[in-house]
């Protein structure tokens, strides 16, 4: 059952929550009061609960689990993607540290050279033609969940990608 919305986590931690269920497929179940006579749920955990994109995960017609595709020890963060439905791919860093890190999620780790776009689903931003590298700043705990899609597979180099904007 989903903690979000509970007060037993900060949102970083609700957001990781919320991403690493839905990508592994799991039941989204609510387990928060929504609103009762005692307690009613933040607006920033309603917020995360309601996200369209992360319930889309959950329920892509394609129906694969995402797997652990790297675990980095030292760095503290590790490294889920999946398969979706229309040659998309969903990626999840996960930031285990207690401070923030300024994380680089490498393409080719989960087999890709190149994206024609990335959707930062948390941080509500599109980069467009990113190759082989995007860096964004991780909470504490928080999740980096990523949409890739019209994508290069890694060691594949198109003549026209060179000096494209990451």
């Amino acid at each position: 059952m989903l903690e979000v919305g509970n007060n037993v986590f900060t949102i970083p931690e609700e957001q990781t929550h919320f991403s690493l269920w839905a990508i592994l497929k799991s039941p989204l179940v609510i387990g928060a009061a929504l609103n009762d006579t005692l307690t009613s749920i933040n607006a920033e955990s309603l917020a995360i609960l309601k996200n369209k994109d992360v319930i889309a995960f959950n329920q892509d017609s394609l129906g694969v689990a995402a797997n652990l595709t790297r675990r980095w020890s030292d760095e503290g963060y590790d490294i889920w993607s999946g398969p979706l439905s229309g040659n998309r791919t969903v990626v999840a860093l996960v930031n285990w540290n207690d401070s923030e890190l300024d994380a680089s999620f490498d393409l080719p780790n989960v087999g890709l050279q190149s994206a024609g776009y990335v959707k930062d689903i948390w941080n509500n931003l599109t980069s467009r033609n990113v190759q082989t590298t995007y860096k964004k700043r991780v909470a504490s705990h928080g999740t980096l969940l990523l949409e890739l899609g019209e994508t290069t597979s890694a060691g594949h180099y198109a003549a026209d990608a060179q000096g494209k904007d990451q």
